[in-house]
């Protein structure tokens, strides 16, 4: 009587599982998480809007504290729920940023540099309206025209401008 292991339906090698795919442990499928995922960021982009015109106005320094500890919070988080590898590298590379805002604190005014690398986020609200937009409506292509706009406007200009220039000739503020 010999026994054949080959044939079993029972596999002894263990599954091994990615802490980058924690949805696959909480078993969410993807609509739900993009649901949850939407959601927060939409809420954390109109906080981000706020509080960042408090300080570029009034130069309320707390709000914009704040909401950069719930964005810190919500892309480290978020890190385990994303699916592609684009984003995870991106989240990683957000990361980056906040460690280095945390070590270096011998710029001279570390909220106007946070002010600026923040209202990156604005464009994630129409970002976020997108998914929410019926893609065959005007609406919808309105919608995509205004968040390419507001990306190359305030990511690619006014942060090579704000950021780059202007921190190199000691006129380093946050834009209006």
């Amino acid at each position: 009587m010999t026994t054949d292991y080959t044939q079993s339906s029972v596999s002894i090698t263990p599954r091994i599982v990615s802490i980058f795919n924690l949805q696959t442990i909480m078993m969410l499928d993807k609509n739900t998480i993009l649901k949850y995922q939407n959601r927060a960021l939409f809420s954390i982009s109109i906080m981000i809007v706020f509080s960042t015109m408090l300080y570029s106005y009034l130069q309320f320094v707390y709000p914009l504290r704040m909401v950069k500890l719930i964005l810190g919070l919500y892309i480290f988080l978020d890190l385990f729920f994303v699916y592609t590898l684009e984003m995870k590298i991106h989240h990683l590379f957000v990361l980056c940023i906040y460690l280095t805002e945390f070590v270096h604190t011998a710029i001279p005014d570390k909220n106007v540099l946070l002010c600026n690398v923040l209202k990156m986020e604005w464009s994630s609200i129409f970002l976020v309206l997108k998914y929410w937009i019926n893609k065959k409506s005007y609406l919808y292509n309105i919608n995509l025209g205004v968040f390419y706009i507001f990306f190359f406007k305030i990511v690619i200009v006014s942060l090579v401008i704000n950021c780059v220039i202007k921190f190199i000739k000691g006129k380093f503020i946050c834009p209006r």
